[in-house]
């Protein structure tokens, strides 16, 4: 694996955040969810994070390439 970086997500990442989630719904059984995530549902949970529950992005080439959330 080539380098990358990790940060905090931001609005401009949902897109790609949503995506990489959704190809594992439909693809596999790692999530409970039966049916892709639209774009309102995951603004709404992005919107809902905060300090002590944020998104992390790995970012490689200026791409999201995987990411990873803390809830309560």
């Amino acid at each position: 694996m080539g380098d990358f970086n990790l940060r905090t997500a931001r609005a401009g990442d949902l897109d790609a955040i949503n995506a990489i989630y959704n190809y594992y719904v439909e693809h596999s059984t790692c999530t409970y969810e039966i049916t892709a995530v639209g774009a309102a549902t995951r603004k709404k949970w992005y919107e809902e994070r905060g300090a002590e529950h944020p998104v992390i992005v790995a970012e490689a080439d200026g791409e999201v390439i995987g990411w990873g959330a803390l809830s309560a």
